[in-house]
């Protein structure tokens, strides 16, 4: 009879560590870019930590990611204006995969992450990086 309500228990429990881990600032991450999409799209990390990022992207196209400067929305395109907003940006080609470190805002907030690729924001890839207090 406990073999009947086993696995849904431990499926909750699996699903609950992740939703912790997912909400839990972390300092080293794992990013896939992909036509056109930015994987995790949330991103939660430590104000003014160094932050270790492993950038794949599995897209046809060359990719970037992009993080905009506190406050700053592209809007449904990014253009010659929003150059001047950027925090932070790594580009990265078909198939390739890459390995940076970065130092997190120090300023807890949100921040709009996109691809500035003309028409990536268009089409979706867009994310937001959650900068939060240190403990």
């Amino acid at each position: 009879m406990l073999r009947k309500y086993l696995a849904p228990i431990l499926i909750l429990i699996a699903a609950s560590l992740s939703a912790c881990q997912a909400n839990s600032p972390s300092t080293s991450i794992d990013l896939e870019l992909s036509d056109f999409q930015i994987s995790p799209e949330r991103l939660v990390v430590p104000a003014g930590a160094e932050i270790s990022l492993h950038v794949t992207n599995t897209g046809l196209t060359t990719h970037d990611f992009t993080v905009m400067e506190l406050g700053v929305d592209v809007g449904n395109r990014y253009d010659q204006e929003d150059q001047g907003n950027v925090y932070w940006a790594i580009e990265v080609r078909s198939g390739e995969t890459r390995t940076v470190q970065f130092q997190s805002p120090t300023e807890p907030g949100i921040y709009q992450i996109v691809c500035s690729m003309p028409g990536h924001v268009q089409a979706g890839m867009l994310g937001r990086l959650e900068v939060v207090a240190r403990k």
